[in-house]
């Protein structure tokens, strides 16, 4: 059985497609490629752009390194929590 449309969320609203925003945003602003995030990893661009798209959830330790490389906090990289 499906959720409701109003319970599922939304393509703007899905939490890994807001930290892979993140992601994204922090690169450009480094001003590094997806190639040089990949390479600092050690994995393939193309997985660096899958996170960033929030198609694959990156492991924490993926979270750190990229804050380190992109000079930002890795609680940057995430939402704010929603308010109750």
């Amino acid at each position: 059985m499906t959720a409701p449309a109003a319970l599922r969320p939304t393509p703007d609203h899905h939490p890994g497609r807001a930290v892979g925003r993140r992601l994204r945003d922090a690169r450009k602003r480094a001003g590094l490629t997806l190639v040089a995030a990949g390479r600092h990893l050690g994995r393939d661009h193309g997985t660096v752009a899958r996170y960033e798209r929030g198609e694959l959830d990156p492991p924490t330790s993926a979270i750190v390194a990229l804050a380190r490389l992109y000079r930002v906090h890795p609680g940057e990289l995430f939402p704010p929590a929603p308010q109750a």
